[in-house]
């Protein structure tokens, strides 16, 4: 068994959502914040991690985070949109 080190990275500066894997940039997930939303506008693993489930972490940690800000999520990224109506999300369609 293999053993390795994943961070997910809030980056509010960037409005991004970073995760690190062995110190190396794995994925991302975009957002912009205005008024009482945070809408997520892109999301990307990288083709070296692809098909590991980390988009969905990626989704899942910024519905973590907008929930503790108290921010209404929204999402333009088509995953994104397509995780929160999947799983019965809560968040505010446009």
């Amino acid at each position: 068994m293999r053993w390795f080190v994943m961070i997910v990275i809030a980056n509010n500066e960037r409005n991004r959502i970073q995760l690190i894997i062995d110190g190396q940039e794995a994925g991302i997930i975009d957002y912009l914040i205005y008024d009482k939303y945070a809408n997520v506008s892109h999301t990307e693993v990288y083709p070296e991690f692809a098909k590991r489930g980390y988009a969905e972490l990626l989704v899942k940690s910024f519905i973590n985070f907008a929930d503790n800000k108290g921010y209404t999520k929204k999402a333009v990224c088509p995953y994104a949109l397509a995780y929160f109506k999947k799983n019965k999300i809560d968040f505010e369609a446009d």
